[in-house]
């Protein structure tokens, strides 16, 4: 038995964190993927419901620990608003989903901050109006979708 307990001593932080977190409510995290560095690589977030474990949340980030993606998870699947950096800690796209599928308003930004494009999808397909924008913030192109097939498009940069 005492052999037993030097074998396995690494997993007694692990399961007293377990039976401490499982009696709190909230959020529980769980580090599912670690840099050789320490940084956590990806991350996993639940809420208990009763007696279950529900996961709610992830989030990826680079090995320099900046944030890469994080959003929330609604049955197993993207929900709401998803949002993406650039390695250097800036933002870079923003995405809404719905069942796992991009619907509704989606942007994303040059490394300098400045809008680079914006549009809709609907039910995971391009629909309206996308405006393009070069690193200056210059409209440069406008696409108009209807379910996914380009209808228009108009280039606004003049060279």
């Amino acid at each position: 038995m005492k052999r037993f307990f030097l074998k396995h001593s690494g997993l007694l932080p692990l399961l007293l964190l377990i039976l401490i977190e499982s009696c709190q409510p909230g959020t529980i995290k769980e580090v599912v993927d670690s840099y050789d560095n320490g940084q956590p690589k990806f991350e996993k977030y639940y809420q208990r419901n009763n007696d279950e474990l529900v996961f709610i949340k992830e989030i990826h980030y680079y090995e320099n620990g900046n944030k890469r993606i994080e959003g929330a998870i609604n049955e197993g699947k993207r929900e709401g608003v998803w949002i993406f950096w650039f390695e250097h800690g800036s933002l870079w796209r923003e995405v809404n989903y719905s069942k796992g599928i991009p619907d509704g308003i989606a942007k994303a930004y040059h490394e300098n901050g400045a809008l680079f494009y914006q549009g809709t999808f609907l039910q995971g397909e391009k629909h309206g109006e996308w405006s393009f924008f070069d690193v200056e913030g210059k409209l440069v192109n406008q696409l108009t979708f209807e379910k996914g097939k380009l209808k228009s498009q108009t280039n606004s940069k003049q060279y």
